[in-house]
């Protein structure tokens, strides 16, 4: 059943921190997942003034199969439109799909890069843990 409503293409973008060709690091979007079938239902549009001039903002829902992958700070690109995602909400009975709230026609938050741990040991300890020797302590609740 859910097959049939997915009948768009999105591509879905994370942040990236990039080295230009100065050396430099900068803060762009890459490529998550490209042509991804879903459900692309725009709900609601409103007009708004920012920084002296009208805006016009417009919410959607996307639905898409299942991906753990899929945060909040990610966007989605849909037949040229940049939609923003504000929530991401599991299926709550069958976990086979995700349903993205977003907002395309604002400008879109600034980019928030955090890199993965990498290449390092996560060890707990009666009541401490610890990556790489750094520790978190917990008061026990």
């Amino acid at each position: 059943m859910l097959t049939q409503r997915l009948r768009h293409r999105v591509d879905i973008e994370m942040p990236a921190r990039v080295q230009d060709a100065s050396g430099s690091l900068t803060d762009t979007w890459a490529s998550y997942a490209r042509r991804v079938p879903a459900d692309v239902v725009p709900l609601s549009g409103r007009e708004f003034i920012a920084a002296q001039a009208e805006q016009a903002g417009v919410t959607t829902r996307i639905t898409i199969r299942l991906d753990a992958g899929v945060i909040p700070n990610m966007r989605i690109r849909h037949l040229g439109v940049v939609h923003n995602i504000l929530a991401v909400l599991p299926d709550p009975s069958f976990r086979r799909h995700m349903t993205l709230m977003c907002e395309a026609g604002v400008p879109a938050p600034a980019i928030e890069y955090a890199p993965p741990p990498t290449g390092g040991a996560l060890t707990f300890n009666g009541d401490q843990l610890a990556f790489n020797g750094e520790g978190v302590t917990f008061n026990g609740n």
